[in-house]
């Protein structure tokens, strides 16, 4: 009977744990509307698709080639690697990145300085990725619809001056690229009114959760200082190549007139 009780328990642990490489490494595609105020938009929609946490993973091609609506921006809310992760590999996953076709940027994460920061400044400069540390953008696409994108480093290693930031002069969506989202609701109330949309990632929503809990609260869009805010869990894992609880996902973002 004793053999029998640990034979289950043995197989049930098994499969506990074939669960959690699975979901690890089984990617969700989530799609995204966002109503912008219409004075601010050229076009009828701007798209975008955000990636972060990527850590130890390769960006699989068949998740990329599910992105079936042209791409205007692609952004990389940080984690794009960690420590030992080579620089070969990051540069397959950004060449993956680029049949998007559209402009990349990335932001840092705290796991991106575990890296060789002059290495990977090089590699993202090589393959045409824009790096936005505590820094604003104006991004013209070919239609001449325009966006702001502030994109904040991370906090562990830079402290943002949020007020010196660029604001645009003229109206337009205002999104910010943060790897924590922590950045923004830090953020006065009074600066956050003036963004329409926040990407984030870090927390992984806990990657772990056993019965729903977890050292984060579950990813997903939330609001903060009245702003819509897209906390993803991200693409990959860190530490071990295990999720329960949580997806491994990247997203298509959809601005729409309103």
């Amino acid at each position: 009977m004793i053999f029998i009780i640990f034979a289950i328990i043995f197989i049930s642990g098994l499969i506990l744990l074939g669960r959690m490489v699975y979901l690890a490494h089984h990617d969700h595609l989530r799609h995204h509307k966002i109503p912008v105020s219409s004075s601010k938009m050229v076009k009828e929609e701007v798209r975008l698709f955000f990636i972060s946490d990527i850590h130890r993973r390769t960006i699989q091609e068949a998740t990329l080639s599910a992105v079936d609506e042209k791409v205007d921006l692609v952004l990389i809310g940080g984690d794009l690697a960690e420590r030992k992760v080579s620089l070969n590999k990051i540069k397959q996953n950004l060449l993956r990145l680029r049949k998007l076709h559209a402009p990349i940027y990335f932001v840092w994460g705290n796991n991106d300085y575990e890296l060789d920061r002059r290495e990977l400044e090089a590699l993202l400069e090589t393959e045409g990725v824009i790096g936005l540390k505590n820094e604003s953008k104006m991004v013209t696409f070919a239609d001449q619809q325009r966006l702001c994108l502030i994109g904040f480093d991370d906090p562990d290693n830079s402290s943002p001056v949020i007020e010196l930031l660029e604001k645009p002069e003229e109206e337009m969506p205002v999104i910010v690229l943060s790897h924590r989202p922590s950045v923004f609701e830090d953020m006065g109330e009074n600066l956050a009114h003036e963004v329409d949309f926040v990407l984030s990632g870090h927390t992984h929503g806990g990657q772990i959760r056993i019965f729903g809990l977890g050292p984060y609260t579950r990813g997903g869009m939330k609001t903060i200082h009245d702003t819509p805010v897209l906390v993803s869990e991200g693409y990959g894992y860190t530490s071990l190549p295990f999720r329960l609880g949580t997806t491994s996902e990247c997203h298509v973002v959809t601005f729409i007139g309103s």
